[in-house]
């Protein structure tokens, strides 16, 4: 499936959201206002780069026999540093795969927290863009084909994929399957994404 498709060398800046501090329900439970983001923003717990980088890469205990949650390019069996190309597509995947679910409906305004993290992706790469058209299921909320292609490149020993967005047209995501093609993280900003319990809008704030 993957044979008629080029590997190269990619070498590219990426980008990326994540996090690793405490959310608003453990704040409440340490005492501090989540609504008040000056209130507690000092209270969050740093973390290096490499601790951003590390971290998809960790095995987690699982309920299950898999060692990593499952997502678009993996069944849970290998893991996935999920990052993209543009600063914007990055956004609107955060939002559509954590932030709706974690910010749900609230009564009250609720905000959770993000860094946003930039780094070096250099590797042997497959582009899938060009086959979307062909392969409309690499952007389908069935993550079964793609997860096939994940469980090939992990045979390959790909170090990743240039891949569509599936919440923003013309937004290229980078899979990456291998710790080793990340490098020179660097946290860019820590982000508070609110959302208002009345229009279901979620803003955002750099703190």
């Amino acid at each position: 499936m993957l044979d008629d498709i080029l590997t190269f060398p990619a070498d590219h800046k990426i980008f990326r959201f994540a996090n690793l501090i405490k959310d608003s329900e453990a704040l409440r439970a340490l005492g501090l206002d989540p609504s008040n983001v000056e209130t507690f923003s000092d209270y969050l717990t740093p973390y290096s780069a490499n601790d951003l980088l590390d971290a998809p890469f960790q095995i987690k205990p699982q309920i299950d026999k898999a060692s990593f949650p499952q997502s678009r390019f993996s069944d849970g069996s290998w893991s996935v540093f999920y990052a993209a190309l543009e600063q914007a597509t990055t956004e609107a995947e955060i939002v559509h795969h954590y932030l709706k679910p974690a910010l749900g409906k609230p009564s009250q305004p609720r905000t959770v927290y993000f860094d946003r993290l930039s780094c070096h992706y250099r590797g042997n790469t497959k582009d899938l863009r060009p086959k979307l058209s062909q392969w409309s299921k690499l952007v389908s909320n069935d993550h079964g084909f793609c997860q096939e292609l994940g469980r090939k490149a992990i045979a390959e020993q790909l170090d990743g994929f240039f891949a569509p967005s599936a919440r923003r047209d013309n937004g290229t995501t980078v899979p990456v399957f291998q710790r080793r093609a990340l490098n020179n993280g660097k946290v860019l900003d820590r982000i508070a994404f609110s959302m208002n319990p009345q229009t279901g809008k979620i803003s955002t704030k750099n703190l």
